[in-house]
Order: structure tokens, then sequence, then C-alpha cells
């Protein structure tokens, strides 16, 4: 599989895509590249009220997710997903933890305080 990384972040740039539809659209699609892909009616049938559809398209027709990670990344931020292995623990154990974090810098490991 490829990255999906750069589909992870566009989607977090998305109005009205959060923790809770970020997961929705996994659970429905597999792969965030694939919901990025899918036909708006799709998303309309998972209950994705119309405003966040229209933003997701809007948004859609004017960025790229490659684009977008790039910009990131030359930066010198970070990009963590919820399902990397670096995630915090302790964030991920929350209701609805945020599926991205942007970090400048390094995150503290369990053993350091911080």
């Amino acid at each position: 599989m490829n990255d999906q990384r750069p589909f992870w972040v566009a989607f977090n740039h998305v109005t009205g895509i959060g923790a809770v539809r970020t997961k929705l659209l996994l659970e429905r699609f597999g792969t965030l590249e694939l919901a990025w892909n899918a036909n708006l009616q799709d998303l309309r049938m998972l209950g994705i009220p119309e405003k966040t559809i229209q933003a997701f398209s809007e948004f859609r027709e004017t960025h790229n997710p490659e684009d977008i990670i790039n910009s990131i990344q030359a930066r010198n931020i970070s990009v963590i997903l919820s399902i990397d292995e670096v995630y915090p623990p302790l964030l991920r154990n929350i209701d609805n933890p945020p599926p991205v974090l942007y970090v400048v810098g390094n995150l503290p490991t369990a053993d350091q305080p911080m």
C-alpha cells in the first residue's frame, strides 16, 4: 500500500472533518485515499452533513494532498498519524483522539517528562 499520510493530512484540513468523521471514512472506505476519491453521493449516504460535503468538494477541487504534505514537511514539521507507532499512547487512549498531529521538534517518549 502506498503512503496514506497525504490523504490523512488533506482531510485534516477540511472544515467539518475531525476525528469522528475520519474514523467513519476509514470504516466505510478502508483508506482515506479511497475516501478522497469517492463520489459525493457515497459521502451523503454516510450521513455527513451537506455543508461538510460541500467544503470537502471545494477543497478537493483546489488542493492536492501531496502538495499539502510537501508544504508542511518543507517547514520542518513532522506529521504523526493516530495509527503510527510514535503517536503518544496517552493521547491515543482519549475519546476521539486527533487523527493527525503536527510536530516541530521531537515528541517526548513515554519515559520522558513533558
